[in-house]
């Protein structure tokens, strides 16, 4: 069996789709005399398919494909230089820590603790995970110094 996997811009649409289908089958199976999903059914079902969007859009941001490239492991070249696996943007849960870090920093000590773990998880990642963790733990910083002595 082949291994089938969307792309990455399907992401929203898929999320946009998938939740409120369930919401649809949660509504069919509750008991309709009780105040639920049943009241306000097209209104459940729009606010589903935006959280789903979100959650999509969030989900197609953070999972990028792993890089194949290969990168000379000396910087010398030649036909018998060796060949290392050029640094991979993160994993799903370091690149999360990075958007967290920023997302979080207004909450003082939550984000400091955010931004470091960005920091340490993104530390051998190129690209934008690590520039994110390090601009929420500078944030956290500057936003904490602010409480403590402002």
């Amino acid at each position: 069996m082949k291994n089938r996997h969307f792309r990455r811009w399907a992401g929203p649409l898929v999320g946009a789709v998938a939740v409120p289908i369930l919401l649809l089958k949660v509504a069919r199976r509750s008991d309709p005399s009780q105040p639920g999903l049943n009241d306000n059914l097209p209104a459940v079902l729009i606010g589903g398919a935006i959280a789903g969007l979100v959650i999509g859009g969030l989900v197609s941001l953070l999972d990028t494909a792993p890089s194949t490239k290969l990168q000379d492991a000396d910087g010398v070249g030649g036909e018998n230089a060796a060949l290392k696996p050029a640094p991979l943007s993160g994993s799903l849960v370091s690149r999360l820590l990075a958007i967290l870090s920023v997302v979080l920093a207004i909450t003082g000590v939550v984000g400091l603790g955010f931004g470091v773990a960005g920091v340490i998880s993104n530390w051998r990642s190129k690209g934008w995970p690590l520039v994110t963790s390090w601009v929420g733990l500078v944030l956290s910083v500057l936003i904490e110094l602010m409480v403590l002595f402002g």
